[in-house]
């Protein structure tokens, strides 16, 4: 199975505890020929980076993007990287931001 995660990573934990705002952004520079787009679950991040087969099964929606798009989502949301085939490789550029100190902070 792809990867499936919460984008905590780069959070510091005093503010993954306080559940402060941080979004995920992700521009499509190069869809794939199939598949690749974002699955996302109406899962929220429960204090640890494991999640339950179970979950899984919880209403989830793709978002399937072309060249230029931008998807946004609550960096506490689990969500995977969809399979995808062909011979134009997926690019994509990754930022995420969190509110912290009274400003918003980005990192790639």
């Amino acid at each position: 199975m792809v990867h499936v995660h919460f984008d905590t990573e780069g959070l510091a934990p005093a503010h993954v505890e306080a559940r402060a705002p941080a979004l995920t952004l992700v521009v499509m520079l190069q869809p794939a020929e199939e598949g690749g787009g974002l699955r996302v679950w109406d899962v929220g991040y429960a204090g640890s980076d494991a999640y339950e087969d179970d979950d899984l099964s919880r209403e989830s929606v793709i978002c399937a993007y072309a060249a230029g798009d931008l998807v946004v989502i609550d960096s506490y949301s689990l969500h995977q990287i969809q399979p995808f085939s062909g011979d134009k490789d997926r690019i994509s550029a990754t930022c995420h931001v969190a509110f912290a100190c009274g400003r918003w902070e980005s990192w790639f």
